[in-house]
């Protein structure tokens, strides 16, 4: 790989590297000179955290190569400070509460400033054309197009061109008519999170992981000759590396299992194959493109329906006397009193609905940073979690066997650019970052791209439910039927303190006074990543609220009544609310 010598000016100080011909501009300003408020969140300048100034000019610095900068004067989020530590702009996302996890704010941050140097006085279409390549998971942006607007106030104000913007309340001052401003926004301004791709150890190694193209079928051969004489690689775990120590599966958090890496069949397109372990990020890519695995592909099973027909392939074949796809049945409810319901009523309606599945896509992709330590025997993972606590379980529950018991791990939960439960679950990364640590005795680092997160984990939903309201002719709501075919991909991986998506009993009544009601749900196994992850609520409330609300507007639609007539009419009257309700399930 050619080398090249580098001069940039960043902040207003001159460094010189000499850099690989690949090295991106954001890992020269990230890795190498330790300016970390720069963040990645999606290697194809589609989401802009990793937005600084080139020669004044807001540049994506994920798809700029370092050598293209060479003479640059850049600009990052570390030298916006003004006199009193804050600009006016950085100022403006504090009083306007223009972020939240705080990760895609430098970017922001950087973009609203060469917006401001060119127009002081921009309009919100304005500086809604400005901020439209930075994305935001958090805030809707309402507050970002505020911000901006306050810090073009201030400065009008102080140039004497306008009138100021008072600020809406003391950082001293909170509560009735008052918002007390969050201690960690200063930091964040700044660019002084600490996200998890900013921890660094002495003589860390890098993880990147080989991933399947196809959704199913058997591995034939796994070839790491051609990886291990890459310089810079030092190995190459695979499943039957893992099954040696009996790491080769994994509990889920909903008492399922899970494959850390497969030893003989691959489950869903982008699941882990292997492991490259390297003293460089680039050198554990180089790794993978390296590995070649050999695949004999098999149908694989996408539409969950045909999943629990007679003639589908069982694919948990690892599951001993598993006949079929279901992963549980689940009901509550009278069904008979309820069916009885349903044969005597004036009006019946009927809807199908899917709940597709969907990515929470939180600009901070997952990642962990595993270091254990030899001597003391004890281990230390920085992750981008939201359960630390779930997390350290689950990883004694794999590794205990082999000495790593609960009380010898400690799980550090730094600040998260984004979770939206996507960031509850043990995925396989984390772990082989633990198994390469234990084995090589080194802290070893794993963060996925976008590419890998979108394709392999944090998938939530994906429920086909079939709901029913039977009524009398003036529109009274009797009862509530409801069946819920619940796609879970390849193992039940949900993030939910119970057992059962108990949104989807519990809650799936409503706040209607009904005689009675009856649900069952049945998950199912197919050849897709793991889903069920938390998102907007781990108890599947939302879904549940959606099919009780959509079909409650079918029913007034069917009777010509207006929707919130009929929901007005139907509702629990407050005095009923202290006693059970006779369909057993509700509020």
């Amino acid at each position: 790989m050619a080398r090249h010598n580098v001069t940039v000016t960043v902040n207003g100080e001159a460094h010189s590297r000499e850099v690989d011909s690949r090295l991106l501009l954001v890992h020269l300003i990230r890795d190498e000179l330790a300016l970390t408020g720069t963040h990645i969140g999606c290697d194809t300048t589609h989401c802009g955290a990793c937005t600084v100034l080139v020669d004044g000019v807001p540049t994506k610095s994920c798809t700029v190569l370092a050598v293209q900068a060479d003479g640059a004067e850049i600009g990052t989020v570390e030298g916006l400070a003004g006199a009193d530590g804050m600009t006016a702009l950085q100022e403006g996302f504090q009083q306007e509460h223009g972020l939240q996890c705080g990760f895609c704010t430098p970017g922001m941050l950087m973009t609203g400033t060469a917006l401001l140097a060119a127009n002081s006085n921009p309009s919100e279409a304005e500086i809604r054309e400005a901020i439209s390549g930075n994305l935001c998971r958090c805030t809707g942006y309402v507050n970002i197009v505020k911000a901006v607007q306050y810090a073009a106030a201030k400065t009008a104000a102080g140039a004497g061109g306008g009138q100021l913007m008072a600020p809406r309340t003391s950082a001293k001052i909170c509560g009735m008519g008052h918002s007390m401003k969050r201690k960690e926004d200063p930091r964040f301004l700044q660019g002084k999170g600490n996200y998890i791709d900013d921890f660094t150890l002495p003589g860390m190694l890098w993880l990147d992981i080989v991933r399947s193209p196809i959704a199913y079928g058997k591995i034939v051969n796994i070839d790491t000759t051609k990886a291990l004489e890459i310089d810079g690689v030092l190995a190459v775990l695979t499943g039957k590396d893992l099954e040696a120590y009996n790491l080769h599966w994994m509990p889920t958090l909903m008492s399922d299992t899970q494959m850390v890496l497969p030893t003989d069949t691959v489950m869903y397109q982008a699941q882990e194959v292997a492991g490259v372990i390297a003293t460089s990020r680039y050198a554990a890519a180089d790794g993978v493109a390296a590995v070649e695995v050999e695949y004999e592909p098999m149908t694989p099973v996408m539409d969950p329906f045909k999943a629990l027909e007679d003639d589908a392939p069982v694919l948990r074949t690892d599951k001993e006397g598993k006949e079929d796809n279901r992963i549980w049945h689940w009901e509550a409810g009278d069904k008979e009193a309820t069916d009885k319901i349903f044969d005597e009523a004036d009006v019946v309606v009927s809807e199908k609905m899917h709940v597709p599945r969907i990515h929470v896509a939180s600009i901070e992709t997952c990642g962990c940073l595993a270091d254990f330590n030899p001597v003391e025997g004890h281990l230390t993972v920085y992750m981008t979690t939201q359960a630390p606590h779930a997390i350290r379980t689950v990883l004694a529950l794999v590794a205990g066997h082999v000495g790593l018991s609960e009380e010898k791990i400690r799980v550090v939960s730094p600040d998260i650019g984004g979770g939206f439960g996507g960031k509850v679950p043990v995925y396989p990364g984390y772990v082989i970052a633990i198994a390469a640590s234990v084995v090589l005795g080194k802290p070893v680092k794993w963060i996925e791209d976008r590419m890998e997160n979108l394709q392999a984990d944090s998938f939530a939903r994906d429920y086909h439910m079939d709901a029913q309201l039977a009524a009398d002719s003036t529109g009274k709501i009797r009862a509530l039927r409801i069946k819920t075919l619940a796609d879970h991909g390849y193992t039940d991986a949900q993030a939910a303190p119970s057992k059962f998506p108990a949104g989807l009993f519990s809650i799936c009544t409503g706040s209607y006074d009904l005689e009675n009601a009856y649900a069952e749900v049945d998950a199912v196994y197919t050849n897709k990543p793991p889903g069920g992850v938390a998102y907007r609520c781990s108890f599947r409330v939302t879904e549940a609220v959606h099919c009780m609300e959509r079909i409650v507007d079918t029913l007034a639609h069917k009777i010509g009544k207006d929707p919130a007539t009929l929901r007005e009419e139907n509702f629990i009257p407050k005095e009923a609310f202290s006693v059970p309700l006779a369909a057993g399930l509700g509020v």
